[in-house]
């Protein structure tokens, strides 16, 4: 294990609120002066030094200091402005493959089938697909499309039912003359009694929803998949996403999350990305890293210590912890696109980072720290291992995760000058009024009520094993 070390040798900048502060003082020093200059004319003092030193003052260091600061105002507010343009060039395109290919309802054809039973069609309109060809032309289709990403390939999805059990819906829209896919869904299907039967695209990550040729194909898988939940009288379907979609009336739509996105360095340097940082947040990243810390970077030979280090901080938020088995398997599926950061604080592992890199953006959906050792600093830390591990990957964007906006997650991603990426998340729940604006989200929902709240209080007192043992089974079924 090799200690972390980070460079302390940094150029301090100052911030427009340190230089505001220095300008006052100066001022004051000012005033003093003028003070002066008054009292000894009215005694008859020559005022000639006097008036010299003010001048002084005012040419060497007031004035250029109000200089930098308008400088450095203006330059931060140009950052800022090229950061959110940054952010637009990074997001994916809006979620059409071939937005003027025109194709009328009669020529389109919509097949459900369910891939944990090897493509078996579900009695529906099918294209006779066996599940190798379907396989084939699914994972075709989601690389050729420009908002395709790693969420929707069949290696994830076939490994999120294999690993919790649940079934996958997969919606394709075909031409029917040529046969060729021009638009899909994945659907995660959740039945339980705490949370009812639940369809999702896509279930435990933050992205999901159609993936479309055209606006049109999109508008008929819509229309398409609110007519089966209707007949399996789901309780709820939801789909995920960062667009405005053309959904119908009896759909809500949420907006209270956002992704925290950073543009990476063109030049994939640390060092160049640290400097971009303000002097505050430079010096709490220095802070952390002390004799006693140490990073590592890996995969499965690291599992048992990034679990140690999850179960218990889930356990500490009253969360149902998901299973072991869920993060070995997507480091053996997603084989050189994952991995596992690990701080150790002492040679105890006390802060673990899961990250997944999806084209050129680097997410990471889960990361804990014990909050025992939150008064070290390992946090920043573990972030800043994190961010390094990007720049040596080539990302050109690092995503921190979701967060519900000016929540303190949200506050925490924001200082490291993430910007935020709107969430537009689609409900629709059979019977119920959804245009209305009523409904919420299930896991919202949950959040809110009073026995789920009493329930993570005394999730809270679990011994760690037990929480262990009899989280895996009801985290499961909470998309």
């Amino acid at each position: 294990m090799s200690n972390a070390r980070i460079d302390t040798n940094l150029n301090e900048t100052n911030e427009p609120s340190e230089l505001n502060e220095a300008l006052a003082k100066l001022e004051e020093e000012a005033k003093r002066l003028s003070k002066l200059i008054g009292q000894a004319k009215r005694s008859g003092e020559d005022v000639s030094e006097l008036i010299a030193a003010k001048k002084s003052l005012h040419q060497d260091k007031i004035e250029p200091l109000k200089k930098q600061i308008a400088e450095t105002v203006s330059e931060k507010a140009s950052a800022q402005t090229i950061a959110h343009k940054q952010i637009e060039q990074l997001k994916p395109p809006a979620p059409y493959k071939n937005p003027t290919h025109l194709i009328s309802s009669d020529s389109l054809a919509l097949s459900l089938v369910d891939l944990t039973d090897k493509g078996r069609d579900d009695g529906r309109e099918s294209n006779n697909d066996s599940s190798a060809t379907l396989k084939q032309r699914w994972d075709t289709y989601i690389a050729a499309h420009p908002s395709g990403n790693i969420y929707y390939e069949w290696r994830f999805l076939e490994a999120i039912s294999r690993i919790f059990g649940h079934k996958i819906k997969l919606l394709t829209a075909t031409e029917k003359q040529s046969g060729q896919i021009i638009g899909v869904l994945p659907i995660v299907e959740q039945k339980s009694r705490l949370f009812g039967h639940l369809w999702t695209s896509i279930a435990f990550v933050n992205y999901g929803g159609p993936l479309c040729n055209n606006e049109k194909v999109e508008a008929s898988i819509f229309e398409f998949i609110q007519q089966v939940a209707k007949q399996e009288s789901i309780k709820r379907l939801e789909v995920r996403g960062l667009y405005e979609r053309p959904i119908p009336d009896s759909w809500n739509c949420s907006q209270d999350k956002a992704s925290m996105w950073l543009p990476l360095p063109s030049d994939n340097n640390s060092d160049t990305l640290l400097s971009s940082f303000k002097a505050k947040l430079r010096s709490q990243i220095r802070k952390g890293y002390t004799d006693a810390v140490s990073a590592k970077v890996g995969g499965l030979e690291l599992i048992d210590d990034y679990y140690t280090v999850f179960a218990r901080n889930m356990r500490d938020l009253g969360t149902p912890v998901y299973s072991k088995r869920l993060f070995s398997e997507l480091l053996n599926t997603l084989a050189n696109q994952a991995w596992l950061v690990l701080i150790y604080h002492q040679g105890k592992p006390a802060s673990a980072a899961f990250l997944i890199k999806t084209g050129d953006r680097m997410e990471i959906p889960w990361a804990s720290t014990i909050r025992d050792y939150n008064r070290f600093g390992l946090n920043m830390v573990l972030y800043w291992e994190v961010l390094k591990l990007s720049c040596e990957q080539k990302c050109v964007v690092f995503d921190f995760g979701r967060s519900s906006i000016n929540a303190t997650t949200y506050k925490f991603k924001k200082q490291w000058g993430a910007q935020p990426v709107q969430h537009y998340w689609y409900g629709y729940e059979p019977g119920e009024d959804s245009s209305s604006g009523q409904l919420q989200g299930t896991s919202k929902a949950s959040t809110e009520n009073p026995k789920f709240k009493i329930l993570i209080a005394c999730w809270k007192r679990l011994p760690i094993w037990l929480s262990k043992l009899i989280g895996p089974s009801i985290v499961k079924f909470i998309p």
